[in-house]
């Protein structure tokens, strides 16, 4: 049976303490389990997220709206061996408005990524629902809009499992510039980044990026808020970092 967890780790002292680990019915644990860390973006009533009950549940409310159960429900429906690692930011840290202070728990600093999976991975083990011996295999980073700018600033942290990194994919999530995506997949030609929009939307930001062959742009999306609902299994389905793999003896 799939089991969602709720853990109260501590990013910072700015954003509620609570990870959303969501194990799927079907998973089957490995010595290197795979990890797909999902940065939600700000928390808006046009996307049917309200501020109020985030503030006191954080992704756990989150995960239950109708645009953003997918995140658990098409994992679980593909069948695919991976964890979902969705840590709570803040109701909004997407800005670009001057003296505007950002608060999605310290990531863009040094060893934090390190930090929250460490701590999912010792929980999860804790409690029983990871076996005591796997470790963190490869990693996804995944962001709808504003979770972008977490995306970025993770990839230009120093982190220990920074290497695991094996994809990104992005839902909308190009409002901050191009120059770390361009750095990113200039240095890392074996990996990918997939960015799904609306046809009309950053048109300019993909045609930079498509001069890089690691660059997958995705513009068959229909609606901002809903992109994750039309294109998440999708993305997993064409992740050739999310393979099969047997189950450990």
């Amino acid at each position: 049976m799939s089991q969602t967890h709720y853990l109260p780790i501590k990013l910072n002292t700015t954003v509620l303490p609570k990870v959303g680990v969501f194990v799927p019915d079907h998973f089957q644990p490995t010595t290197a389990v795979n990890v797909i860390v999902y940065f939600h973006g700000n928390i808006e009533p046009f996307c049917k997220t309200e501020p109020e009950p985030f503030k006191v549940k954080g992704i756990e409310y989150y995960l239950d709206t109708p645009l953003f159960r997918c995140l658990r429900e098409e994992l679980d429906a593909s069948e695919t061996n991976a964890i979902l690692v969705a840590p709570t930011l803040s109701v909004k840290f997407g800005s670009s408005t001057p003296g505007f202070s950002p608060k999605y728990g310290n990531l863009d600093q040094a060893n934090k990524l390190d930090f929250l999976i460490d701590q999912t991975f010792t929980r999860l083990k804790e409690s029983g629902a990871l076996p005591a011996t796997v470790r963190p295999g490869k990693i996804i980073l995944s962001a709808h809009s504003a979770g972008g700018v977490v995306m970025m600033k993770v990839l230009r942290a120093t982190n220990a499992l920074k290497d695991s990194i094996a994809e990104c994919w992005g839902f909308e999530c190009l409002y901050f510039g191009t120059d770390t995506w361009k750095s990113w997949l200039s240095a890392n030609a074996d990996k990918q980044f997939r960015h799904v929009r609306q046809p009309g939307v950053f048109k300019d930001e993909a045609a930079i990026l498509k001069h890089f062959d690691n660059f997958i742009d995705v513009a068959s999306g229909t609606n901002h808020c809903s992109l994750l609902k039309e294109k998440w299994r999708e993305a997993i389905n064409a992740s050739p970092t999310l393979k099969p793999s047997g189950a450990m003896v």
